[in-house]
């Protein structure tokens, strides 16, 4: 894999900074930065296996061909769904927190509806083994 090397930053840039390799279920990257382990010549339906729903889409059957064969192409880089989160080394960030000292927050009221979507969230996480109970004093 060819990598540009890390640019630096100039001496007025540069400041404190946190730096992360991020988790997500799915990253997007160039076609540079990852070797396609799918073989072209497979006769999987690719719109099937991916998922990929065109027929509401206004992409010519050529584009659509070639959206397909790209999905297959880089497959490897999708989950078939949330329950299988992955890591990547694709794709990294940087939080730049400069002189700022860490931050307390007070809890914050969210709807009905969006509460159990994020505790059905951290159940799936709980069952999977990503992250763990922790029982607090309550304050």
């Amino acid at each position: 894999m060819n990598r540009p090397p890390p640019r630096t930053p100039e001496a007025s840039e540069r400041t404190p900074t946190t730096t992360a390799t991020a988790t997500s279920s799915s990253a997007v990257a160039s076609p540079d930065a990852a070797s396609p382990k799918a073989d072209p010549n497979s006769p999987i339906d690719q719109e099937v296996e991916m998922g990929a729903d065109f027929s509401e889409s206004r992409l010519s059957t050529k584009q659509k061909s070639l959206f397909r064969s790209e999905l297959s192409r880089f497959r490897d880089m999708f989950v078939e769904s949330s329950k299988k989160p992955g890591r990547t080394d694709l794709l990294k960030f940087r939080v730049v927190t400069g002189d700022s000292p860490p931050i307390k927050q007070q809890p914050y009221r969210v709807f009905y509806a969006e509460g159990e979507m994020m505790e059905a969230e951290i159940q799936q996480y709980l069952e999977l083994g990503f992250v763990m109970g922790l029982l607090s004093p309550t304050l």
